[in-house]
């Protein structure tokens, strides 16, 4: 019976990286079956594909169960991950993965941020329609005390104007008492 590994598992055993396998798969160099969200990579395959020799084989599962007890792989360097050669089958699909992968790690924070403004921006938009309706209000509350205002004021006009023609007419009345021109 085969023993199989998942894509982390199978990157610890051949030493390359979990997004190394997972390109194999896509390229077709690996054969893997997927079941609930996780790849079975069958140990024959893997042997086959790196050709690996049966003493390493029993360090590299070593090295997989103490990567299970730990919580996860460690982070091999950059000289153990294999290069993509462009006359690779399948390389041009593997450098569009990592451009497509690349792009997202850059894009995604972004487009968190823009959903964090666009929340924002939304709360103040909303704000300043409820003071443009409140100025609205306040402007119309104004208008009417213009008016009534107005009014009062042609009023008291209209009664100085009243009050100094009949002081007027008193003087000329007066004046012509004083002469003799009219008599009472």
């Amino acid at each position: 019976m085969s023993a199989y590994f998942s894509a982390r598992e199978s990157a610890d055993y051949c030493g390359v990286s979990e997004k190394t396998i997972r390109n194999w798969i896509v390229a077709g160099r690996l054969s893997a079956e997927k079941t609930a969200g996780t790849f079975r990579i069958a140990q024959e395959e893997l042997d086959a594909l790196r050709n690996v020799r049966p003493h390493h084989r029993q360090r590299a599962e070593s090295a997989s169960a103490e990567v299970r007890a730990e919580g996860g792989p460690q982070v091999a360097d950059a000289s153990a991950e294999e290069v993509i050669s462009p006359d690779q089958p399948g390389a041009a699909i593997m450098q569009a993965e990592a451009m497509a992968a690349y792009t997202r790690s850059i894009l995604e924070p972004l487009v968190a941020r823009l959903g964090e403004q666009e929340a924002v921006i939304r709360d103040q938009a909303e704000t300043i329609g409820r003071q443009g309706a409140e100025l609205a209000q306040a402007r119309s509350a104004l208008g009417g005390a213009e008016r009534a205002l107005a009014g009062r004021e042609r009023r008291v006009r209209a009664g100085a104007i009243i009050g100094a023609v009949l002081v007027a007419l008193a003087l000329v009345a007066g004046m012509l008492a004083a002469t003799g021109a009219v008599r009472y």
